[in-house]
């Protein structure tokens, strides 16, 4: 039980003797709070407390999920990219791209086999995906190109006589980029060396 000191007057001060005052312990009035015991306040503090954790945790997730919002991105612009440039390659397989006399642009030449003449990067182009502007130079660029290399015998085994067949040999370059509209896009660049056997 906690006490205060209260003053009191002694029964002499009604006397002409000299007032003395004594100190005495008195017990707090009933109802009255300690003030040790008082905690008014402790439920915004925690609430705050609780709060400020919170929002801390919000922020790392949100910084999460935007990182691997951007990864996976990247990740789909790196795979159009090479679809793109594996189309390329793929297109010049299936429509024998050739010449023993220059070098085919991807990029900048026209596709004169269909009606009307559709460059040939028009043709090539999938999705989001697109070949990288280029401008072919036999010292400098060689990018979205089909190189003729020379003539050598039918590869062993193919099947074919070397008296009656010569095949003819290709080097093709191709960048694809995606998305083709992005400042920074995500590139693959692909070579693949090809031959197309043909009767001398």
């Amino acid at each position: 039980m906690l006490f205060t000191f209260a003053t009191i007057k002694d029964k002499s001060s009604y006397t002409s003797s000299p007032v003395r005052d004594k100190r005495v312990l008195s017990p707090l009035p009933t109802g009255q709070p300690s003030p040790i015991a008082n905690q008014r306040g402790i439920a915004l503090i925690a609430a705050i407390s609780i709060l400020a954790v919170m929002s801390v945790l919000g922020l790392i997730l949100m910084s999460s999920s935007t990182t691997e919002i951007q990864l996976s991105g990247h990740f789909r612009n790196g795979l159009e990219s090479f679809y793109t440039a594996d189309r390329a390659i793929t297109y010049v397989y299936r429509n024998g791209i050739s010449t023993t006399t220059n070098v085919v642009d991807l990029y900048n030449d026209q596709d004169t086999t269909v009606s009307p003449a559709v460059l040939y990067r028009d043709r090539i182009a999938v999705g989001s995906g697109a070949l990288e502007p280029s401008q072919y130079s036999a010292n400098s660029d060689d990018r979205n190109s089909v190189l003729y290399i020379g003539t050598s015998p039918p590869p062993v085994g193919s099947g074919m006589d070397v008296n009656y067949f010569v095949a003819r040999n290709y080097a093709i370059s191709v960048v694809g980029i995606a998305p083709a509209t992005a400042p920074n896009p995500s590139r693959t660049a692909l070579r693949s060396q090809t031959s197309i056997i043909v009767p001398k």
